[in-house]
Formats: structure tokens, C-alpha cells, sequence
């Protein structure tokens, strides 16, 4: 083989390989400031009531986080759903995708990788599990039964506070 191709053999090799980790955290910070509305509306007070701050801190622990399951769970709420957004679209997301374990696990993942506090995880896992029926599943899904959390009120987006 020329030298030419053997240079240009290492370059293809080269663009083929794993990212770099300075790639890889500038893709991280791109993730969007603005948290997803799925989101405030898990948090605010349509479905788990929690103080704006709070929801905010999550939100920005899960932004920077860079564990599998926060990872994982960050793209599921950005996830597009078309609309209209359906009963059967919420069901699905929050019993098959979102279940009470998930939230509670990617809470603890943030917590272990520094990035939230203990006191503000253990407000929103209580929060959770005021919401979780025996069986793991929320109580607002369709098919349990349980408290329903206060869908009457207002919901009101989570703004930043950066």
C-alpha cells in the first residue's frame, strides 16, 4: 500500500472512532436550558405539586448528569409526542416509560453523582410515593386506584432562575 493510502486509511480510522470526551460534554451542554413541559407538568401542580425550586434543581441535576439512567430518562422527556396528547399517550408514557421506580431511581443516580442535594431528592421522592399505589404504578394512570394529585389547579411553567 502507497503511503497515500496508508494516510488516508488512518484518517477514515480516525473520523470512525468514539467521540472524544470533549465532544462528548459539548453535546451535554447542549442539552436545552428550558425544561421540557412534560416535565412541568409532572412537577408542578398538575400531578406531584412540588415547590418551583425544587422541580428547578431536578431539572438542572438531570440537564448535567451523565449517568445512564439520567441519561436515559432526560431523553424520554424530550421525546416528541404528536398530537393531540391523549389519555392513551399519557397512560403509556407514565406506566410503561416513566413508572414511580424510574423516577425515584434517577433521583438517587443524581444525588450519587453529586448533583442534587439530599434534602431536595427526599421532597420529591416523598412526593412519588404519595403518588405510587402498592403495586409500584401511579395512581393517576388509567386501570388504579388511589389519590389522584390536584388536577384543578393552575400548572405554571417552571421558569429559569439562572
Amino acid at each position: 500500500m502507497s503511503r497515500r493510502a496508508e494516510a488516508r486509511a488512518k484518517v477514515v480510522t480516525r473520523q470512525v472512532k468514539a467521540p472524544s470526551a470533549a465532544l462528548t460534554r459539548a453535546r451535554a451542554a447542549t442539552v436545552a436550558a428550558a425544561p421540557p413541559e412534560l416535565l412541568a407538568f409532572v412537577f408542578g401542580s398538575h400531578l406531584l405539586a412540588l415547590p418551583q425550586a425544587v422541580a428547578w434543581a431536578w431539572w438542572q441535576a438531570l440537564r448535567g448528569a451523565e449517568g445512564h439512567q439520567a441519561v436515559a430518562v432526560r431523553g424520554v422527556l424530550y421525546a416528541p409526542f404528536p398530537p393531540p396528547m391523549t389519555v392513551e399517550k399519557l397512560t403509556h408514557l407514565f406506566r410503561d416509560q416513566l413508572p414511580p421506580t424510574r423516577w425515584v431511581l434517577t433521583t438517587e443516580a443524581l444525588v450519587e453523582e453529586g448533583r442534587l442535594q439530599r434534602a431536595e431528592a427526599a421532597l420529591i421522592e416523598e412526593a412519588v410515593l404519595r403518588y405510587t399505589t402498592r403495586d409500584g404504578q401511579w395512581t393517576f394512570v388509567v386501570g388504579t386506584e388511589g389519590t389522584m394529585p390536584p388536577f384543578a389547579r393552575t400548572p405554571g411553567p417552571l421558569t429559569t432562575q439562572e
